[in-house]
């Protein structure tokens, strides 16, 4: 079995990234980057309900608190720079495709340690949409440099 400690690690690189994606929803200029915001932030937000629900039902129950404990508020700040330079479409960009290449890498690695067949499952979805949102962070990215 996978250790919670790891899952909750997910859990909380999931909130961390759904509140970027919110706020990108909010602040991007163009439709494209709105547009893959939001995808990023449904889709984070479904995969973040099943592990939220696997761990529940194994006694781990987490708290706003503790969901946002990976809030990096650098990113806010290169954000909030890149709105003042004119830049935030690509720094947003950029902050998505790295997010998510760790976060396909957590999951992997969670799915490594893991023989549960249910929390496979959640994980290869998991990683699956990751992979879908990377490509489409990578294709916005491009098309904007």
């Amino acid at each position: 079995k996978a250790p919670s400690q790891n899952l909750t690690a997910l859990v909380q690189q999931q909130q961390e990234l759904i509140r970027i994606a919110t706020q990108g929803e909010r602040q991007a200029g163009t439709e494209s980057t709105r547009g893959l915001s939001y995808s990023i932030a449904l889709s984070i937000n479904t995969n973040q309900k099943q592990l939220l629900a696997y761990l529940n039902s194994h006694g781990v129950k987490l708290n706003e608190k503790q969901l946002a404990l990976k809030y990096d508020a650098s990113t806010d700040k290169l954000l909030t720079d890149a709105r003042a330079t004119s830049t935030y479409e690509n720094a947003l960009q950029k902050i998505y495709v790295a997010q998510l290449q760790a976060y396909i890498s957590d999951l992997q690695n969670a799915y490594n340690a893991t023989s549960s067949k249910s929390l496979r499952q959640i994980l290869s979805d998991s990683y699956q949409a990751g992979k879908i949102l990377l490509g489409q962070a990578q294709l916005t990215l491009d098309a904007s440099d």
